[in-house]
């Protein structure tokens, strides 16, 4: 299975450590994107063939970073920025963040801290 981050369309690499103890009650591989061509980062985890967890971190138009973690497996979804001093925000629910409009993905990150 090819695993290509949806931000910058390049292949993720396998993070995990190859060496860990397989035998556990769970299997999980984790991936991430190291392409790192506009400071982007982009992270997950998938067990037993589903995705369990995302991390994402996207700079804002001044270059901030804004930051999203999604556990699925918990229906939890947390969105944070540096420059809120690194508060991080529930939104209370998990969702599949859709990455065909980054701006727009940007955008909604930005509102969930200003609701807040």
């Amino acid at each position: 299975m090819e695993h290509i981050c949806p931000i910058c369309n390049q292949e993720t690499k396998f993070t995990g450590d190859e060496s860990s103890d397989r035998s556990s009650l769970y299997s999980y591989e984790d991936y991430g994107c190291q392409a790192n061509m506009d400071g982007h980062s982009y992270i997950y985890r998938i067990v037993d063939g589903t995705l369990t967890y995302l991390k994402v971190r996207l700079n804002d138009e001044s270059g901030a970073p804004l930051f999203l973690r999604v556990l699925y497996d918990q229906d939890i979804a947390e969105v944070w920025s540096k420059s809120g001093f690194g508060k991080k925000i529930n939104i209370g629910k998990a969702f599949v963040p859709d990455f065909s409009d980054l701006d727009r993905l940007k955008n909604k990150i930005k509102l969930y801290m200003l609701l807040s």
